[in-house]
């Protein structure tokens, strides 16, 4: 059993979206709708607008196909969120899970919510922060692995096709740990324009019928997604913000020392840099994640050190250059601050 199929032999789960497909896209049908992603979800960001849309076009354009990426919609509650997530998973019905409020929904016991689904939207995650290194992990695994574990009452645990895609929606400032080398959470600070808005709500909600749905399936199953990389994805302030909140006391070292670790340094100094409040073992395991041991000349003598990996490079570049920026803006608000004084 697949969920798509190219063998008549095997059987298919997936049989058919809920929406038929028209001829053409009566826009008027939609332009409400789009305009709650444009203002609310994006923020009116032109770069995360085009990617939501072509985010969720990959999804039915490519049936069983993994983005390999989640969206973060992070905001206040009673802004939209929801009415968004519920008419994608509308869309997708049968093949969509809409209000998972547990972590263990995922990677817990009996996690057949996510079995056979093409999107699955989390809400407000209970119990995330228990065990949140092994949950952020599995998190992980499941939006990029082709397949995971399934545990069933009264069945023996199995493997099944990971065909799932991930929204999660919060109102966590800072909702989950994001490593400063991720490529898979796109993270959206949704704006709060039509909060308390009761009638732009109800006007809107009530324009969801079977015409809404029919052109809006066909606006996103003929949008042209040619030149569209899902792991391409745009960093935004609320990523770069949830980015320098999960700072770890390794990176501080590598940030403090990056001319250092750039050009290579002995290990011995490298362990002498420990963070007081860290084992050496688990130091030096972070370490080698970041770094490349090798064996490089240093006063006459042929010595190992540590040598941040390439590809690790303009990532903790681009850290330096925004201490920097925070530094001068400190600074630039003393000098205000200073002046505002003496007026």
């Amino acid at each position: 059993m697949k969920f798509t199929r190219n063998n008549e032999v095997i059987f298919s789960v997936f049989q058919g979206f809920k929406y038929m497909q028209l001829d053409e896209v009566d826009q008027t049908k939609i332009d409400q709708f789009l305009g709650l992603v444009k203002d609310t979800i994006s923020a009116n960001d032109e770069r995360v607008y085009e990617y939501i849309l072509n985010w969720f076009s990959f999804i039915v354009q490519n049936v069983g196909k993994k983005t390999e990426t989640t969206i973060i919609l992070k905001g206040l509650q009673g802004i939209g969120k929801n009415a968004f997530t519920n008419v994608l998973c509308e869309l997708l019905v049968g093949y969509s899970s809409k209000n998972i409020t547990d972590i263990d929904d995922f990677v817990g016991k009996f996690n057949t919510a996510i079995e056979n689904k093409m999107l699955a939207i989390t809400n407000e995650m209970k119990n995330f922060g228990e065990s949140r290194m092994s949950n952020m992990d599995a998190l992980k695994s499941i939006i990029t692995e082709s397949s995971f574990e399934i545990n069933e009452k009264y069945v023996p645990k199995h493997q099944v096709e990971n065909v799932v895609n991930i929204m999660i929606v919060t109102n966590n400032i800072y909702p989950l740990k994001i490593e400063n080398s991720d490529r898979r959470y796109v993270v959206c600070e949704c704006s709060p324009v039509h909060r308390g808005d009761l009638a732009y709500i109800t006007t809107l909600c009530n324009s969801f019928d079977e015409d809404f749905y029919n052109n809006l399936i066909t606006f996103f199953m003929t949008r042209d997604i040619s030149q569209f990389n899902p792991r391409n994805i745009p960093m935004t302030q609320a990523k770069k913000d949830i980015i320098k909140a999960s700072i770890s006391p390794v990176d501080d070292v590598i940030i403090n020392y990056f001319k250092s670790f750039r050009d290579g340094v002995t290990c011995n100094i490298v362990e002498g840099w420990k963070p007081q409040e860290m084992k050496l073992k688990n130091y030096q395991l972070a370490i080698k994640n970041i770094c490349e041991r090798v064996r490089k000349t240093s006063g006459g003598e042929r010595k190992w050190m540590y040598q941040l990996k390439e590809e690790m490079i303009p990532i903790y570049e681009s850290m330096l250059d925004e201490e920097a920026d925070e530094i001068e803006q400190e600074k630039q608000q003393e000098i205000q601050n200073d002046g505002n004084e003496y007026i």
